[in-house]
Formats: C-alpha cells, sequence, structure tokens
C-alpha cells in the first residue's frame, strides 16, 4: 500500500472505535462531541458499517493533509468561494479488519503474522 503523504508528515495507527472516529471526523468547526450529537447519519452509518454488526474494523490508519483530486474539485467549486478560510487538504481514513502496528524507523506497516496488507484492508474514506 502506498501511502500519499506530505513532507513532514506521516501515517497514525490508531485502534478503531466510534469515539476515535468521531474525533477524527472532528474539524475547526465541529468537535468531537457536536459529531456524536449531530442529526447527521453519517456517524451512525460508520459505526453500523465498521462496527461489530458490521465489517468489524480493528483499525484505522490516519493519512493528514492528504491531497484529493475530488476534494480538490469540490473546495474549487465551494468552498474558494466561501468567506471563511478552509483547507485544500483533507485526512484519508483506511480501515482495517486487523490489528495493525506501525514502525517509524521504516515508514512501512505491519500486520500481525499476515504478509500482505491488503488482506486485512476493508476501504477507506476521505
Amino acid at each position: 500500500m502506498k501511502f500519499n503523504l506530505l513532507k513532514n508528515s506521516s501515517p497514525k495507527v490508531i485502534p478503531y472505535d466510534i469515539d476515535s472516529l468521531a474525533a477524527e471526523l472532528s474539524n475547526d468547526y465541529i468537535d468531537p462531541e457536536e459529531v456524536k450529537n449531530s442529526k447527521s447519519e453519517y456517524l451512525r452509518y460508520f459505526s453500523d458499517y465498521f462496527g461489530n454488526d458490521g465489517l468489524k474494523a480493528k483499525t484505522m490508519v490516519l493519512e493528514y493533509n492528504y491531497i484529493s483530486k475530488s476534494f480538490l474539485n469540490d473546495y474549487a467549486s465551494y468552498y474558494s468561494l466561501c468567506y471563511k478560510s478552509y483547507a485544500r487538504e483533507t485526512k484519508r481514513i483506511h480501515f482495517f479488519h486487523l490489528s495493525l502496528h506501525y514502525e517509524r524507523s521504516t515508514l512501512q506497516l505491519k500486520i500481525q503474522r499476515v504478509n500482505l496488507i491488503e488482506y486485512g484492508k476493508i476501504t477507506w474514506v476521505i
């Protein structure tokens, strides 16, 4: 798996749980508690989809300062016209069935007792 990282950026590996996901979905405009209490159905959908009754995600790998072509298109058509200043970079979150750990020295992800990282990957969201 290749991570599209900007200089001075590295992936973060954390266990999947709904509180951690809410924290990663928060930003300068909405805090984690607001994400969890929002009337939006996104967090509940993610919880059902990735939780124990769904795909049983165990790990999230976070790419900060991610540059996405589709997000840049949205940014150009909407966010660039807003009075507030919004970041052009986003984050990408990968979800895995397996428990992962991260070795900073090699900048490689390794799965416990599995050689192919794609084996445990569920999907990613931006």
